[in-house]
């Protein structure tokens, strides 16, 4: 369907998208000072812990795919990795679309498993937090920066709210312009992402410039910045996408992989800018992974005081695992 009007949407006054520009400093010629560390780093912080409103993100892949990219190659170009199959995102949106019993609202997961958004990239607005993969080691040596369009709307699915022009609404408002979904925050078992679905939506892809160097810079200013206290209030969480570091000693890898690709970065510069036509298509078939079993009667932990709930059983077990009674892949977003 087209667009609604302006006004036709039952808005709450939200979050302004946040602008992840990287910080400049202004010149002394300007006649304005240069801020403080201590302030630099708190505009750092107040952006890298908003992953839900950011509008650039960063993902990792491999020289092969910018290789792809440069011969010509969609950005979004896969359902599925060639090596892990379907991600967990989808196998959660099949579950919600399809499965009997779930007790959650059908409609957003129901648009979101259409053929229009099938092709998608998993991104992060961080780059740091990413660097050294999930669980199976570094997700590749590119780096690749994403900037979505002025108009393009961010939902957050956890929260089950969209942001549509500065304003936060209802995430079930996103079927009333399926064209502008830009990006998806999204968290799973063990980690959170961002998914970008929709490639009409995407203003600009770049790699190697001397805007994703300086970006990074902040990143390194940043990351020496923080403390062993920093780490132990775990207010960090947002800035990673699996858990945060929280020791000095298992923040130094983070350190020591953004100094080596700021390092060695390739001077060859890439740039893309999509110009593709959206269309929603139609519903995917169900994805055959993680199934309900049934229900089986358990305890709860507290064994002083147990309570005993019917909890839904799932197939296969060595992969998949109730949480919020859906059955979802775990601990790898990838299955």
């Amino acid at each position: 369907p087209p667009p609604s009007p302006p006004g036709a949407l039952d808005v709450d006054a939200g979050p302004a998208p946040v602008v992840t520009e990287p910080l400049a400093n202004p010149s002394a010629d300007a006649g304005v000072a240069s801020p403080s560390d201590a302030e630099r780093r708190e505009a750092l912080r107040n952006r890298y812990l908003a992953p839900a409103t950011a509008r650039v993100f960063y993902t990792w892949t491999t020289p092969e795919q910018l290789a792809a990219l440069r011969a010509g190659e969609r950005v979004l170009s896969r359902e599925s990795s060639p090596e892990k199959g379907h991600a967990g995102f989808d196998h959660l949106l099949s579950q919600l679309t399809y499965q009997p019993g779930v007790e959650e609202d059908r409609e957003v997961p129901s648009l979101l498993f259409h053929a229009g958004y099938a092709k998608k990239r998993f991104a992060w607005h961080t780059a740091f937090g990413a660097i050294l993969g999930l669980g199976a080691g570094p997700y590749g040596s590119v780096l690749l920066r994403v900037t979505l369009k002025p108009n393009a709307v961010v939902s957050d699915f956890i929260a089950e709210t969209a942001v549509v022009d500065g304003k936060t609404v209802p995430a079930r408002e996103l079927g009333k312009l399926p064209e502008r979904l830009g990006a998806i925050y999204y968290e799973g078992p063990g980690y959170h992402e961002i998914v970008l679905p929709n490639e009409s939506m995407i203003e600009e892809v770049t790699a190697n410039n001397d805007t994703i160097r300086r970006e990074l810079e902040d990143e390194l200013f940043f990351l020496q910045g923080i403390r062993e206290g920093d780490l132990r209030t775990r207010e960090l969480a947002h800035a990673f996408v699996g858990a945060p570091p929280y020791t000095m000693e298992a923040l130094a890898p983070y350190l020591a992989s953004l100094r080596t690709f700021l390092d060695h970065m390739p001077a060859e510069p890439f740039v893309r800018r999509p110009s593709v036509a959206f269309q929603l298509g139609a519903k995917r078939a169900q994805l055959a992974f993680c199934r309900s079993t049934g229900r089986k009667r358990v305890a709860t932990h507290d064994v002083s005081h147990p309570v005993y709930v019917m909890q839904v059983q799932c197939a296969p077990t060595n992969a998949c695992r109730p949480n919020h009674d859906v059955c979802r892949p775990v601990p790898d977003p990838f299955q």
